[in-house]
């Protein structure tokens, strides 16, 4: 295995680990979700911290966006898209990296960093209730999210252009 082959490994085992930690923070959303339902229809005793929460987990399936990039998930027209060969799959892959994702992940990525440095900087707080919990963890895991799709869509890129190049895949 050379060098950027492993270097492409290790980045899609870190999303994979991504997509599996973030499977199972929807499986605490649901949870949380359940107990917030149950609280507010049949004890009428609504908590003043599971919407806020519910939303910072919400948030959180950015994490799978590394994963689904890694499995080749994304959608696509597939009557184009599954006639055309492995080469000029790959070719259609680089082209909408290169043209859609990378401009549209550095901008969210920009985005990001500026609201997580404010959220520091201005000690800022989520208000869309009583509980008033900082931001600045939910706005730093919108960050890395973000960041860690853009490292897979990266490894993606690397793979397509190898199979474009040498005709065979990585």
């Amino acid at each position: 295995m050379n060098t950027l082959e492993k270097i492409v490994h290790k980045i899609e085992t870190l999303s994979v680990w991504t997509g599996k930690i973030a499977s199972w923070v929807m499986v605490i959303l649901m949870l949380v979700i359940c107990f917030e339902v149950v609280m507010r229809y049949v004890f009428v005793k609504p908590t003043i911290w599971g919407y806020e929460l519910s939303l910072m987990f919400g948030g959180s399936i950015l994490l799978m966006l590394a994963y689904v990039q890694q499995r080749d998930a994304n959608i696509r027209v597939g009557i184009l898209y599954e006639k055309l060969s492995p080469k000029g799959k790959a070719l259609v892959n680089v082209l909408g990296t290169v043209i859609f994702a990378y401009p549209c992940l550095v901008y969210v990525i920009i985005g990001a960093y500026q609201y997580m440095i404010r959220a520091f900087v201005m000690n800022e707080k989520m208000a869309e209730s009583f509980w008033y919990p900082p931001a600045a963890p939910f706005r730093t895991m919108v960050f890395l999210a973000t960041c860690l799709a853009a490292l897979q869509f990266t490894a993606s890129l690397i793979r397509n252009l190898h199979t474009v190049i040498k005709g065979e895949p990585l």
